[in-house]
């Protein structure tokens, strides 16, 4: 675990120490959940634009990837670089939930 301080409210400090904790962790877990739902929106968001650009060429990114055309057009540019950045918003967003999800399920000892 990492160690971080943080300013609470006065009666949060009179509180024994196995009491504070519990409190505290439940504090975050809350938090994180919340962060966690608006993330999993975000990533449905993201599935939608890629699942667009794979129904538009009948294709995964990486296999339109490997038979673009060297001269392509301006419109195929300008989709692979959108279809690109969805996919790496995917990876970005499926990473942090998974992070989130452990903190908010597994169990910590204080």
């Amino acid at each position: 675990m990492i160690k971080v301080e943080v300013n609470v409210p006065n009666a949060i400090g009179d509180f024994y120490k196995e009491d504070r904790d519990i409190v505290m962790l439940g504090a975050l877990r809350h938090i994180v959940f919340g962060e966690m739902k608006k993330k999993e929106d975000k990533l449905k968001k993201a599935k939608a634009h890629i699942r667009y650009f794979e129904e538009k060429y009948k294709l995964k990114l990486e296999d339109f990837q490997k038979n673009m055309p060297p001269g392509e057009e301006m419109e195929l540019h300008e989709d692979w670089v959108e279809w690109s950045y969805w996919v790496e918003v995917q990876k970005r967003l499926k990473r942090i939930i998974e992070k989130m999800d452990r903190l908010y399920t597994e169990d910590y000892e204080m």
